[in-house]
Parts: C-alpha cells; structure tokens; sequence
C-alpha cells in the first residue's frame, strides 16, 4: 500500500480533503457502498483517484454524467501521471461518438443510436468498415491495433487522443477505447455503461470484467436516480405508428431479398393493429391533457414471437430508410420493455392528445416511478461502490430513491458529509416576498412583475455574470418577452450551445444567461475562467418544483404506501427536486475561496421551505424584501459586497 504523500501530486490540501480521501479508501477497501456529500471546492475527483491509488487492486470505473465533468477527471490523472507514471488510465465514450464513420457523414451523426448500433453491426459482417477490418484479423486484433492502443496508453489515453489515433492508423476508435479499458487500471465513461442493463452487459463481457471486480464512483451522484427514470421510460405515439404503416405499406418487398415477405406483413399486420387499438383508447378516453391509462389488454392480446419482425425489417431497412428502422425499434421497445419489465405497482402508463397539421394524435407514455429497484439490482453487484456529489443533500432522499435504506445494502453503506472548504459569508440570499410561480397564481400581472425585477437586477448589476434560473421553458419564454429592450447580452438554454461559447461571451460581455431548472445551463457546469467564477449573481425566477401532474401525482401515491407516511412522500416527490435544482443552479457562484455571489430568489414561498436547505448559513439566514424600492437598496448592498 502506498503513502498517501507519494500519491497527491499537489503541493498542500483543501480543508475536508484528507478526510474525503481516507473515507473513499476505506470504502474500496471494505467493498463498503459509500455516499459522500461534499461541497463544492473541495477536490473531489483529485480525492477519488487518490484514494483508489492507495492500494488500486481492483479496476476503477468512474461514471460522469457529461463531457465536461470527464475533463475534470483527465487534468488531474495528467496531474498524477508526473507523481506515478504508471498509472494507466481510459476515457470511453459511446460508439457512435468514437465512429470513425460516422464523423464522415452527417446522415449517420443524425441518425438515433438503437439505429447506428445496426448499421455498425451490417457494416462490420459485410466487410464495409475499413476501420474495423485494419483492427481485426480474425477474431483477434492484428498487431497495429495493439501498438497504437499500447502508444495511446503511455501518453494518456483520453477519448480525443484515441478518435484521433483510430482515424490517423485507419483503425476503429471504438475497439482501441475497448481494448485499452481491458489493460488500464482506471476508466472513465458515462452513466449508461454500468446503469444501462444491456450497454453493461455487452461492455463488462468484452473487456473481460464483471461488476464484482469494480470500484465504481458514481460522479455528481445526485444525477443518478433521474438518469435510471429516464432509461426507464418508453413513448409510443399514434402519429409515430401511422408514419410506419404508411411507409411499411409502399415497400417493395420482392426487392427486399435479405428477409421474407412474411417478415415485412406480419411487421405492418402488428403496426396496424397497435395503430387501432391505441387510437380506440385514446377516443374513448378523450383526454384534454396527460392522464393514467391502463393498455395491458392491448399489449396482452399481441404475438409476442412476432413482434421479432419489427427487428428483422429494420435490420433490411437501416442503410436505405433509416428513419422508418428507427422507428420501428422503437416500437418494438416499447412493446418489449412492457412486456418484461411494466407492473401497475412500479409504473405508469400515461395518454396525452397531441395536435398536428390539425390532425388529432395520442402520445402514451410508460415511465418508472421508483429508481430504487434497478438501482439496487446493480449496486449491489458491484465490488465497492462511491456515490460522490456536493449536492446530495437531502441525504435521505438518496438512501430511499437508490435502495440504500434497504438491505443488503443498508449494513454496507456508509455516509459522510463534508462542509465548504469555502467561508459562508461568501454568499448572500436576499428572498423577494412578493412574487411567486404558484400556478394559481401565475397571472400576466404576475409574470410582469417577474420581468421588472429581474429586469432591475440585471441593470443596477451591469459588470458581472448573472445566471436566471425558471421553473420551465414556458416561464423562461413568457417573461424574456415581457423584459423589453435590455442593454445586456441574453443568452437562452438552447440545445446546440457549447459552454466554450458562454464563456467566451461572459469574459466578453458579462452575458445574462437564461436556463431553465435541471437543464444543462443550470448543473454539472463550470463558468469559470483562470480559477475563479465568472458567475456573480443567481437569481432564481420562482422555485423550481417538479411540474404537478398525473406522473408526479401517482408518484407521491406510490411513496405514501410503501413508507406509509404523507410527509415523507412529499418531501421525495415534490421537495427534495427543488432543494437540489436551487443548489446545483447556485453551486455556480462559488468555485474558489476569493469568489463572492449573491442569489436572488423571486419567490415568496422560500420562507415555508427554507429550514430545509442546507447549511443553514446563508440559506436560513437570508434577508426578505418587497417591491422595487427596497429591490434597489438590497442592490446597493450586494454591489458594494460583490466589490470588496
């Protein structure tokens, strides 16, 4: 085992580090399940490899949610490769990211990734991918492959460096990341390679690895019981299943050799009896907006060995109609997941109208209530698990959503919470007691007012970087019309928008950025320049609850009888999403111990909710205003604090 002084390749460190470095050794050590809450600011990745390098018997796989929060992790393995050269380390992406094909054409950079996995497939059996066929002789990779996978390990072996060895050697990017995760000690992927049963499954098997032989960290853990919902839910649209029976209607299918007619009847035969009974439910329902709809006759009176043609169609169809093969894989999930996974108990089943070109269509939707199943299923499989983040708070909520309070996992999990290394009086919370984003309250007079606070804000604190949060894009939308004629740069949260360009426009212009409550302008996102924010102010545009509706209605009723407690069930379901959307959006303020931020929360239901943020300075400590006059006076304050 190593000393910890010959391991950090830093000079000192934070407050809390150490403590944080020797709480993540003892979990892998103990093959302990570990839930750490600590702060921003503190060096977390830097004290995740540190404390899997004390003694790194086993392969560390360490899950990020987003590229950025992966780089974080290749500076500091850069940094201790000069303390430890031997430290071998992989960066994976998906394989439609490291397809040296795709990154040629634009019609397979658009196509959905179900549909890119069978192209790649039909490529590499016909002998059309030069890429692979440089890569493999035979079953086994030829020896190129191996010595530019081997190169690649000594310098570093980052997901550009490998796309740029693969496509520089004519070999297949995707098979060096794969091979080098098989002969590195450390990898670093996303979420979906141990929380996605089937891309797990496949990856552990190819680089000869089970779950019982990994460290995992799970990075910015308060992301996870979200991520596993959303793989957990499928959507079916009417509309969708009127395109496939028109399109399956048109082919040809004597040119269609590769499969039988048979194949491509009984494929419309299942599209249009699906396309019917749907349509029946949703007319005999007539829903003005989503509601709870039970479909298990439908999905119970299908063939199931047929539903296999909807795979075997699209299999014929990927090079030539490749949106018609995507859409039929997704019916055929749809089905499947029903099929194998769906209960009443654990899910539900959702109709909502949809209006298009003036034509009536239903979208159905089966989403997962509870995380905590699938969560558990697969940490409890793992050798040593540490579930890291500085903003998993409330803890609980992570206990119960990720089957944590449960065994066997509740005698194997151990908890620390660490503080800011960071003084509290760095950042102020000023509360107005006015406004609020209560629907019932959500007025066009309301939504005015919005606008002229935030519209004063924006204007007595002209110098500095500002992050708007709202609860929604129809928020978001409504009041920037409202704002006027502003002499400030805006930028809205919109999908193509690269964080080089924010800050590249904050350092420029001091930007007003909108974003909208868990999206990606709002979490998991450095607004920083030469070590410090570039982010002064948050001001929260109502707090962000999760939208009331038919899913979150069922949720709060799913929490209530398995812990048989009301309160408990709000605060998972309604409280905790706000709790953790308000802290990551301002986590962005404070990212060095020189930074100062001051947040501005335009809702006056804060005061209700306060005692349950954390610390409790500044957030139980926070000054209420009203109206505009004492607007302008707290803003004198927070300039002259913002200056100091």
């Amino acid at each position: 085992m190593r000393r910890l002084d010959d391991v950090f390749p830093y000079p000192s460190y934070r407050p809390y580090q150490k403590q944080l470095i020797e709480f993540i050794f003892d979990v892998f050590d103990k093959e302990k399940v570990g839930l750490a809450y600590a702060a921003t600011g503190l060096g977390k990745s830097i004290a995740v490899l540190a404390g899997h390098l004390l003694n790194p018997r086993s392969k560390l796989f360490i899950c990020t949610r987003t590229k950025s929060q992966a780089k974080i992790y290749a500076k500091e393995l850069l940094a201790l490769r000069k303390r430890l050269p031997d430290v071998t380390y992989t960066f994976i992406r998906s394989k439609q990211e490291l397809c040296a094909v795709v990154s040629e054409s634009r019609k397979l950079q658009a196509v959905p990734y179900g549909v890119f996995i069978k192209i790649c497939e039909a490529l590499k059996r016909t002998g059309k991918c030069p890429y692979f066929e440089t890569s493999f002789r035979g079953s086994a990779y030829t020896p190129q492959h191996t010595n530019v996978a081997l190169r690649l390990l000594e310098r570093g072996a980052t997901a550009i460096r490998i796309f740029k060895a693969g496509v520089r050697n004519q070999l297949c990017p995707y098979e060096l990341a794969r091979y080098l995760c098989r002969i590195s000690n450390i990898i670093v992927g996303t979420y979906s390679y141990i929380f996605d049963d089937a891309v797990r499954e496949n990856f552990l098997l190819s680089i000869d690895t089970t779950t019982s032989d990994l460290r995992v960290v799970i990075d910015e853990a308060h992301n996870l019981p979200d991520f596993i919902i959303s793989t957990h839910t499928k959507k079916l649209s009417t509309r969708t299943l009127g395109f496939i029976y028109e399109k399956l209607e048109r082919i040809n299918v004597t040119s269609k050799g590769e499969v039988s007619s048979e194949v491509f009847e009984t494929a419309l035969d299942i599209t249009r009896t699906l396309l019917e009974e749907l349509e029946r439910k949703g007319s005999e329902i007539a829903p003005r907006n989503a509601v709870e709809v039970d479909i298990s006759d439908i999905i119970s009176s299908m063939d199931f060995r047929g539903i296999e043609s909807l795979v075997e169609a699209s299999y014929v169809l990927l090079r030539e109609v490749p949106d018609l093969a995507s859409q039929l894989l997704r019916v055929y999930d749809f089905i499947d997941y029903y099929a194998r996974n769906y209960t009443d108990e654990s899910h539900i089943t959702t109709i909502e109208p949809l209006n298009a070109k003036g034509k009536q269509h239903y979208l159905y939707r089966l989403i997962l209530l509870d995380p905590s199943k699938p969560a558990k299923d697969i940490i409890q499989q793992i050798k040593s698990v540490v579930l890291l983040s500085g903003s998993l708070h409330p803890v609980e909520y992570y206990r119960i959503s990720l089957g944590l309070n449960t065994e066997p996992l509740y005698n194997r999990t151990e908890t620390i919470v660490l503080p800011s290394p960071f003084p509290p009086n760095n950042l102020r919370v000023y509360v107005d007691t006015e406004l609020s984003t209560k629907y019932s309250e959500r007025t066009p007079l309301m939504l005015q007012m919005y606008a002229e606070r935030i519209r004063t804000i924006i204007s007595e604190i002209p110098h500095v970087g500002i992050l708007v949060l709202f609860p929604s894009y129809t928020i978001m939308n409504s009041i920037h019309q409202l704002l006027g004629p502003i002499q400030r740069t805006i930028i809205t949260e919109k999908k193509k928008t690269k964080l080089s360009t924010l800050v590249q426009l904050l350092l420029e212009t001091n930007a007003v950025i909108f974003a909208v409550a868990g999206g990606k302008f709002a979490e998991g996102i450095d607004y920083t320049h030469r070590g410090k924010t570039l982010i002064r102010v948050v001001i929260i545009a109502g707090l962000p609850f999760p939208e009331y509706n038919v899913y979150l209605i069922k949720r709060r009723e799913y929490y209530e009888r398995i812990l048989q407690n009301h309160n408990l069930a709000v605060f998972i379901t309604i409280i905790s999403p706000m709790l953790r959307r308000v802290l990551q959006a301002t986590g962005r303020l404070i990212r060095s111990e020189k930074d100062r931020g001051v947040v501005f929360i335009l809702d006056r239901r804060y005061g209700k909710y306060s005692r349950f943020f954390y610390p409790k300075v500044p957030w139980q400590v926070y000054e209420p205003y009203k109206g505009n006059r004492q607007l302008r006076e707290i803003l004198t304050n927070a300039r002259q604090f913002l200056e100091h």
